[in-house]
């Protein structure tokens, strides 16, 4: 009895383990979607923003209430905006790769993930990645046409070009407004912050609603 105890005890391990060497309870919680919920949790632990942040990105699958009601209750529960603003990168990230857009010509509408042979040049978003993903290169380039008219490829092409000339991979915070010049009372300015996708950047770039665009028009090459 007690000599055949040991061979018993492995064949009851192998049987309760998977190939990858996890418990069916192990591989179960591997499988299961992080939620607000297990955010709360993290931060109730007093796990770093750091940790918190990179459970949320490795995590398999994620299923976030990012309403503005849901946020509020977040902030009640002490996590901070950095931990939030990774839920919302991983949620639209999540999003973005089960759609199916197409590319515009709107620099706030998205597009879809072009093939890494064809890389974006410069990409000009709205929108204001987390602050992990990029380095700023400088802080406001703009461009501006001399004489009065809307908003158009030219404006956006010399913007483009203007994030070339500092090696920016990238204009966010995108914007436009009108102001004189010496031909126009009214001439269409454009601008943004001109940065470097650090690695998660370049890994996260395509869940942000923009446009690839170069000093020789909208591309993807």
């Amino acid at each position: 009895m007690f000599r055949s105890f040991p061979i018993v005890a492995v064949a009851l391990i192998l049987v309760t383990s998977d190939k990858s060497g996890a418990t069916p309870r192990q591989a179960e919680q591997a499988s299961k979607p992080v939620t607000n919920a297990d955010v709360v949790s993290m931060t109730a632990a007093k796990l770093s923003d750091d940790v918190i942040v990179g459970a949320v990105q490795q995590a398999a699958t994620t299923d976030f209430d990012l309403s503005p009601e849901a946020l509020i209750a977040l902030r009640n529960a002490d996590v901070s905006d950095h931990v939030i603003k990774a839920m919302q990168a991983r949620a639209k990230s999540q999003t973005a790769n089960g759609a199916n857009a197409s590319p515009t010509g709107n620099p706030t509408e998205p597009g879809t993930q072009p093939p890494p042979s064809e890389p974006c040049r410069v990409f000009i978003t709205e929108e204001e990645p987390p602050s992990g993903a990029y380095v700023v290169v400088r802080k406001e380039v703009q461009a501006g046409k001399k004489f009065y008219g809307s908003h158009d490829d030219n404006l956006m092409k010399e913007l483009a070009k203007q994030a070339e000339k500092v090696g920016a991979d990238a204009i966010i915070k995108f914007h436009e407004w009108r102001a004189p010049s010496m031909w126009s009372w009214a001439a269409a300015k454009a601008g943004g912050m001109a940065v470097k996708w650090t690695a998660d950047g370049k890994a996260n770039v395509w869940s942000l609603r923009g446009q690839c665009w170069s000093s020789k028009g909208p591309t993807r090459e």
